[in-house]
């Protein structure tokens, strides 16, 4: 990707550090000497969200983008609970192997993202009457009140984000596809293991810290090796659990105690 294209978005934060690294300067006009940057190099300089939102347009890399936000899904796949999910899943490796149309990727993402939204707005359903559902960000809003007292209401909730994370493997676009299958599957994630050990706001912070390094270590190695990638090794979703909850259940239980006495 080139400098000048990366202004367009923006010029996210650590761009003034890379264009030091590489030697560059910065006009009115755009970059001088306008060079192209690899992605291991972006990895090194960009948050993880401003690099998939300058590969929303990028050319030559939407193989790897839409393998990348399988395996983001596949992680939290353990916790899709519609078969219409699955099916996404299976119709976007399809999709970004060649083997189906983008009818089929669009298709298979419509009943993804009506089986989502059917379970998002059950779940805010139960949630206590005073809160408003008439939109998304209301009802999110509820289920969010819901889980944080409610232990079986945090399973739903990491459900509903897997099934959000199997709609984006089927966006279109696959750069779209990368940030909202990664974010979403972070979410399923921090909402999975907070049920096993209880709301702790601190460790909520700690669950993200870790699955996201575990996304940039993935994307890193896709990028950064040589050859085609045909498939991902498997997930790591449970060493993510396991590490933030051996790490941070004693913390959560001194937190609890601390609060209740």
């Amino acid at each position: 990707m080139s400098l000048n294209k990366i202004i367009e978005y923006g010029r996210p934060a650590g761009f003034g550090k890379l264009l030091t690294h590489l030697g560059k300067s910065q006009t009115a006009d755009g970059v001088l000497g306008d060079d192209s940057v690899d992605v291991a190099t972006l990895l090194d300089f960009f948050e993880f969200d401003d690099i998939a939102r300058c590969l929303e347009t990028a050319e030559g890399h939407d193989h790897e983008l839409r393998l990348f936000s399988l395996w983001c899904a596949q992680n939290v796949q353990y916790l899709m609970t519609d078969p219409r999910s699955i099916h996404a899943l299976s119709v976007a490796q399809r999709f970004a192997n060649g083997q189906a149309s983008i009818k089929e990727l669009e298709l298979a993402r419509d009943e993804a993202s009506l089986a989502a939204h059917e379970q998002e707005y059950a779940m805010a359903a139960k949630a206590s009457p005073e809160y408003d559902l008439s939109s998304p960000r209301k009802r999110i809003r509820a289920m969010f009140e819901k889980a944080k007292v409610d232990l079986k209401a945090t399973a739903e909730r990491a459900s509903v984000c897997a099934a959000s994370a199997a709609v984006a493997t089927a966006y279109p676009n696959a750069g779209s596809s990368v940030r909202a299958a990664a974010n979403t599957s972070m979410a399923a994630i921090g909402w999975a293991t907070i049920g096993l050990v209880g709301w702790v706001s601190r460790l909520s912070f700690e669950i993200d810290s870790v699955t996201r390094a575990n996304q940039i270590e993935k994307f890193r190695e896709m990028f950064c090796q040589e050859g085609p990638i045909e498939q991902l090794s498997s997930s790591p979703q449970m060493s993510t659990r396991e590490v933030c909850v051996e790490n941070n259940y004693q913390t959560s239980q001194t937190s609890r105690y601390r609060t209740k006495y």
